[in-house]
C-alpha cells in the first residue's frame, strides 16, 4: 500500500500473517492523504482523427459571416508571449461560398495572411512584419492545410483571428448572414509546445470568440471529403472517394481477421447508383 505521489510501502511487512501488518495504523495516513484530481481527457481531436484514418472523412466548423456590413471574425485570445517566441498557427480549411481565409493578429506574434481555397496560394501584408513561414498544402478533397511560424516581437498577449474575405477584396463588406467557409482545425503551438486551442476542432464553443452577427456552424452536416485523391482510391473525378476509401479499409480489416477464422465479412451495397 502506497500514499499518494510516494514509492513507501506503509505497511512494515508484506506478509499479511504478520503481526506488525496487522497492528499497522493508517488514521494518520487517511486523515492527511490528498484525493487524487480527475481529469477528462480532451478526446474531441483524437475522436476526429480517427473518424478521418477509419473513414476517411473530415467535419468541420463552417464559419458564417454576419447580415450587413462587417469584419466576420473568430479568435481564442493568448497571453504570456515573451518577445523571440516561435508561434506556429496551423489550419486546415475549405472553401465554400467564399473563398478566402485570412489569419491575422496584431499584436505578440504580428501577421497578415491570406490564405485563397479556391487556387491554393498565400499572399502576406508588407505592411507586417513577413513571418518566417507561410505556406498552404493541398490535401485533397478541396482541402488545403496553412502553416504560418512568426517570432514575437510584442511581449504580452496576442489575439490570433480566422477571419473571412469576400472573393475579390478584404473587409469589411456586406454579408448575407449565410455565406462562410470551412475551418476543420485550427492550432497554435509556442516554441514547439503543445497545442494551446482549446476544441481546436470546433470554432463553436468557448473560449473561441467572433465578431458581432458571426456564426459558427459545428459540424454542419455537410460530407466534406477524404484527405486524398479520389482517382488514387478508385473513385471517379466527381466522387470524393469515401466509399472507395472505406471499402479499401473493410477489405483489408476483414482479410486479416479472417485468416484466424473470425470474421466473414459481408457483401457492399452496391453503390454504381
Amino acid at each position: 500500500m502506497q500514499k499518494q505521489g510516494t514509492t513507501v510501502n506503509l505497511f512494515p511487512s508484506s506478509d499479511p500473517t504478520s503481526l506488525t501488518f496487522t497492528r499497522q495504523n493508517l488514521a494518520d495516513v487517511i486523515n492527511t492523504a490528498a484525493p487524487e484530481a480527475l481529469v477528462v481527457p480532451a478526446l474531441e481531436d483524437t475522436v476526429n482523427r480517427l473518424d478521418v484514418l477509419i473513414n476517411g472523412r473530415l467535419t468541420a466548423t463552417k464559419l458564417v459571416e454576419p447580415v450587413g456590413s462587417g469584419s466576420p471574425a473568430f479568435w481564442q485570445p493568448r497571453t504570456g508571449l515573451v518577445i523571440g517566441d516561435d508561434v506556429e498557427i496551423e489550419v486546415i480549411a475549405k472553401r465554400d461560398e467564399r473563398l478566402r481565409l485570412n489569419l491575422f493578429s496584431n499584436s505578440g506574434a504580428r501577421y497578415d495572411v491570406t490564405a485563397n481555397l479556391e487556387v491554393g496560394s498565400v499572399a502576406t501584408n508588407s505592411t507586417f512584419p513577413l513571418p518566417a513561414t507561410a505556406l498552404i498544402a493541398p490535401l485533397g478533397g478541396g482541402w488545403y492545410k496553412i502553416k504560418i511560424n512568426q517570432e514575437a516581437d510584442v511581449a504580452g498577449g496576442m489575439n490570433p483571428q480566422h477571419r473571412i474575405f469576400f472573393c475579390h477584396r478584404a473587409r469589411p463588406y456586406v454579408g448575407d448572414g449565410v455565406s462562410g467557409l470551412h475551418v476543420q482545425s485550427s492550432t497554435i503551438r509556442i516554441n514547439g509546445g503543445p497545442n494551446l486551442n482549446l476544441f481546436s476542432e470546433d470554432l463553436s464553443v468557448l473560449p473561441w470568440a467572433h465578431s458581432a452577427g458571426a456564426t459558427a456552424i459545428p459540424n454542419d452536416g455537410l460530407y466534406l471529403g477524404v484527405l486524398s485523391d479520389p482517382t488514387s482510391l478508385g473513385g471517379d473525378p466527381y466522387d470524393d472517394g469515401s466509399a472507395a476509401l472505406v471499402d479499401k479499409k473493410w477489405a483489408a480489416l476483414g482479410s486479416s481477421i479472417t485468416i484466424g477464422a473470425y470474421y466473414a465479412r459481408l457483401s457492399s451495397p452496391d453503390r454504381r447508383g
